[in-house]
Parts: structure tokens; C-alpha cells; sequence
């Protein structure tokens, strides 16, 4: 017996199914990254605001640079590592930082919508490659 050829539309579905899943490695890649990093109390907290900012600036040079997988990662990266990890450290509300806090406050907005682009160009490009990666497979 014959099996019954998947549709346009059966492919199209399992295509982004595959994009979403690529995505969603890609985020979770980014995420487990900053979480890993230590931030321990007895380093100034301007070490990290540093090393945030390198990140910033290297997710914007390979966006730059149409690396945008790389790109995608270390702009979530930046901000799972602003909004969620450096908070702990004791002197992130210190006064003595407070300027540089705002200013990386400011980015983090920028940075998630930068972050939604990329996420976008890559899941379109994901599911033109996985729907003829699907299809060869299929043929």
C-alpha cells in the first residue's frame, strides 16, 4: 500500500515546527550561558557591567557581520545576564554605578528588539531551510 504524499501545508507545518525548535536551542543556549556565569560579590560589580557591555558589542559586530545565529545568542545572552544575574550581585544598586546601570537599563529595551529581529530574519531563513531540507528527504 501506498503511503499518501504530505501536502504543501503538512510541510510547511512541520518545517516551522523544526524552525521553532532550532530557535528554541539557540534561546536556551543563550539563556544557560549568562545563568552559568558566577557573580560573586567580592569583584566590583563595574567588572561585569564590562563585560556586558563586550558582550553587547560583539552580538552587534557579527549581527553586522550577518552572523546572526551567533548574533541571536549573545544579544539574548546580554540581557538574561542584565535582567537576571547581575541583580544578585551586592553592589548592583550601589550609587556608585548608578549611571552605568541606567545607561545598560536603556540598552536591554534596544537589545530585545534587536533580539526580535534577528529572531525573525532566522526563523525565516529556518523555515526555507527546513521545508527543502523536509522535501529532499521526502523525494
Amino acid at each position: 500500500m501506498e503511503s499518501i504524499p504530505p501536502t504543501d501545508e503538512d510541510l510547511k507545518k512541520l518545517a516551522a515546527e523544526a524552525a521553532d525548535r532550532r530557535l528554541k536551542g539557540l534561546t536556551d543556549e543563550a539563556e544557560r550561558g549568562a545563568r552559568d556565569i558566577h557573580v560573586a560579590d567580592h569583584m566590583p560589580i563595574k567588572r561585569f557591567f564590562y563585560a556586558a557591555k563586550t558582550i553587547l558589542q560583539q552580538a552587534r559586530t557579527l549581527a553586522g557581520e550577518q552572523d546572526l545565529e551567533r548574533a541571536y545568542v549573545l544579544l539574548i545572552r546580554f540581557s538574561t545576564l542584565f535582567v537576571e544575574v547581575l541583580p544578585t550581585h551586592a553592589g548592583f544598586k550601589t550609587a556608585e554605578v548608578a549611571d552605568d546601570r541606567k545607561a545598560l537599563i536603556k540598552e536591554v529595551s534596544k537589545v530585545l528588539e534587536e533580539a526580535t529581529l534577528v529572531k525573525s530574519v532566522l526563523r525565516s531563513r529556518y523555515l526555507v531551510d527546513d521545508e527543502a531540507r523536509i522535501r529532499a528527504e521526502r523525494s
